[in-house]
C-alpha cells in the first residue's frame, strides 16, 4: 500500500498518474504504422527527438488526427546522440500530379544530403542513390524555392557551394555560375511565379542574379550596382513584380530591365544593415530606415520612390527610435508591426496607405512601457487573422492573434503567469500548428528533477474567433536535478485527503477513457508539481 507520506512513493503514483491523465488528441510520441500515409500538402513535417524510443531526431509528421514519426532515417542513432539525421529545410513541390515533400537529411552512410517523402515511410528515401557526392561527405543541401516547375537549392560539392535544381524526378543539375573559378556561393533564393532571383560572385564581386524559366542565369544589370546586395523581397505577384533589396546602406529596385537606387542612408550608421525589415503589400514594400531628423521610422517605396510613411515617435531623432525590432507582416492589404511610441512600449501597429499614421492596434501590455516580446505574425492561407506569440505581463508570454484592428489572447495554455512560450508558428493546410515549452520540477525525497514539458498544438480552424488550440503531442526532457533539502518523505509528503482524491480521479479516468469529460484533470494536477 502506497504511504501518502512517502515522497518516493508519491512521485512513482504521480508518474503513472500523470501518464494515465492524457488529454484527448495528446500523446508521448509513437511511430507511424507501417501503412500510415499522409497527403504531403496537407500534413505538417518536422524533426524532433523521441525519448521514450530512445530515438535521434527524426521525419514526423501530423495532419492534426495522426502525429507520429514517419521515417527513422538514422536508426543507429539515439536520443542522446548529436549525430542524428537531422531533417529539415522541408519544402513542397508539385510533380506531375502529387506534391512531393524535399528536405536535408542525413542516414549515417552518405552525410547530409537531398531527400523525398510522398507522405509514406516506403516512400521516404534519398532523392538520388549516391546523392550529389556520391560518398560519405555531406553536400549540406539548403536554401530550398520552387519556381517555374523546378527545385532550386544550395549545396556543396568538390567544385564548392553552388546552386542546383531538379524538377523532382531527373538527379539534380549543377548551375555553375563562375565556372571554372571560385565557388560562386549563392544565397537570398526568391522566387516571383517561374522567375528565381538570387545573390552569387561571379569573380566580380557579390551581384544579383535571375533564371526565367528554363534560361541560364544572368546578372541583373543597371547604371550603379550595389557591391553587397541581399534580403531580396518581390512587391506583388506574377513575372512582372518588382524585385526590391538592400545593399552599401541603400534600397534597390529592380523593375524588370534594369537596377536603380531608391533611396540611400547615412553611410556612418556602419554597425546597422540597413534598410531592414522589408515586407511587401501589394506593389508597396515597407521597411525601416534611419535619417537625422526621425531616427528609424517607417517608410515605404513603389514605382515613385521612396517616402516616410509615419514618424511614430517624433521625439526622438536618434537610433532607438519607433520600430521594435519590426517583424511586419502583411494583412487585409495593410501592415501590422511592432513599434514603440515612447510611451506605451513596443506594442502592436497597423499602417494602412495611402495613410498618413499609423494606429496603434492594441497596446497588449497595458500601463508599462516593458516590451511585450511580439514575435513573427504567421496567417493561415485564407485566413483573416495573423497569430503571434506575446506577453501581456499578466498570462506571461502567450499565444495571441489581430484582426487587424483590435488583439486578444488565445488561450492561455499554462494558467495564471506562467509562459508556454508559444515557438516554431506554422500555417499547413489552413491549420496553425504551433509547440510550446513550459519548464517545471518533480520533488522527491531528496532531489528536485527540472524538466522542460514541449507539446505540440494545432488550431483546426483558425477563423475570425481565433480558434481553440488542441494539443497533439507531449514531451518531457529531463534538464536538470538539485539535490533537495528535505530528508525521509518530507519533500514530496501528500496529505492522506489529497492522496484519497487523487485514487478517485485516478478510477474516474479509467471508467472515461473514451470520455471527454476528464480533460480538467491535468490542469489541476499541475498545481501539485
Amino acid at each position: 500500500m502506497l504511504n501518502p507520506r512517502s515522497g518516493r512513493a508519491f512521485g512513482a503514483f504521480a508518474s503513472l498518474f500523470s501518464t494515465l491523465l492524457l488529454l484527448p488528441g495528446q500523446s508521448h510520441a509513437a511511430a507511424c504504422a507501417d501503412a500510415a500515409a499522409f497527403d504531403v500538402a496537407q500534413t505538417y513535417f518536422f524533426a524532433e527527438a523521441d525519448d521514450d524510443n530512445n530515438t535521434g531526431t527524426e521525419l514526423w509528421a501530423s495532419d492534426g488526427t495522426a502525429t507520429c514519426m514517419l521515417k527513422n532515417i538514422r536508426p543507429e542513432a539515439d536520443s542522446a546522440d548529436s549525430e542524428s539525421s537531422n531533417p529539415g529545410g522541408f519544402t513542397r513541390m508539385q510533380v506531375g500530379d502529387r506534391t512531393l515533400l524535399f528536405f536535408a537529411a542525413n542516414d549515417g552512410t552518405n552525410g547530409s544530403e537531398l531527400w523525398v517523402s510522398d507522405g509514406t515511410a516506403a516512400g521516404t528515401r534519398m532523392f538520388t542513390e549516391a546523392g550529389i557526392n556520391g560518398g560519405p561527405a555531406s553536400s549540406f543541401p539548403q536554401q530550398f524555392a520552387v519556381a517555374g516547375g523546378r527545385l532550386y537549392f544550395v549545396a556543396t560539392a568538390a567544385n564548392g557551394q553552388e546552386l542546383y535544381y531538379t524538377d523532382g524526378v531527373a538527379a539534380p543539375t549543377l548551375i555553375d555560375i563562375n565556372e571554372g573559378g571560385p565557388p560562386s556561393t549563392p544565397a537570398d533564393l526568391v522566387a516571383a511565379g517561374s522567375t528565381l532571383y538570387f545573390t552569387a560572385s561571379a569573380g566580380d564581386g557579390k551581384r544579383v542574379y535571375r533564371i526565367q524559366g528554363e534560361g541560364a542565369p544572368e546578372a541583373l544589370a543597371g547604371d550603379e550596382l550595389p557591391q553587397n546586395p541581399g534580403t531580396l523581397t518581390v512587391a506583388g505577384s506574377g513575372e512582372d513584380a518588382p524585385l526590391y533589396f538592400g545593399g552599401d546602406s541603400r534600397l534597390w529596385r529592380f523593375d524588370g530591365a534594369e537596377i536603380a537606387e531608391v533611396m540611400e542612408q547615412p553611410t556612418e550608421l556602419l554597425t546597422y544593415e540597413v534598410p531592414f525589415g522589408l515586407a511587401a503589400v501589394g506593389s508597396t514594400i515597407y521597411f525601416a530606415a534611419y535619417d537625422d531628423a526621425s531616427g528609424f521610422e517607417l517608410w515605404a517605396a513603389d514605382e515613385t520612390g521612396a517616402r516616410q510613411a509615419d514618424n511614430i515617435r517624433p521625439d526622438v531623432a536618434s537610433v532607438a527610435s519607433s520600430l521594435s525590432g519590426f517583424a511586419p507582416a502583411e494583412l487585409g492589404g495593410a501592415l501590422v508591426f511592432a513599434a514603440n511610441d515612447g510611451t506605451t512600449g513596443p506594442e502592436l501597429w497597423r499602417y494602412q496607405a495611402p495613410g498618413p499614421k499609423a494606429t496603434q492596434i492594441e497596446d497588449i501590455r497595458k500601463n508599462s512601457t516593458t516590451p511585450s516580446a511580439i514575435s513573427a505574425f504567421v496567417k493561415v492561407s485564407g485566413g483573416d487573422r495573423l497569430f503571434f506569440s506575446a506577453n501581456d505581463g499578466e498570462h506571461g508570454t502567450e499565444l495571441w492573434s489581430t484582426d487587424g484592428t483590435t488583439a486578444a489572447l488565445v488561450k492561455d495554455l499554462v494558467e495564471g503567469s506562467g509562459d508556454s512560450k508559444p515557438s516554431k508558428l506554422s500555417a499547413v493546410g489552413g491549420k496553425l500548428y504551433f509547440w510550446t515549452t513550459e519548464v517545471f520540477s518533480r520533488r522527491s525525497s531528496d532531489t528536485t528533477e527540472y524538466y522542460t514539458r514541449r507539446g505540440l498544438w494545432v488550431i483546426d480552424d483558425p477563423t475570425a474567433d481565433g480558434g481553440k488550440p488542441r494539443q497533439l503531442l507531449s514531451l518531457d526532457d529531463l534538464t536538470g536535478k538539485v539535490s533537495g533539502s528535505g530528508g525521509g518523505g518530507g519533500g514530496g509528503a501528500l496529505d492522506p485527503g489529497l492522496a484519497l482524491l487523487f485514487a478517485g480521479l485516478l478510477l474516474l479516468r479509467c471508467n472515461t477513457l473514451n470520455s471527454r469529460r476528464h480533460s480538467f484533470i491535468l490542469p489541476a494536477l499541475r498545481k501539485f508539481n
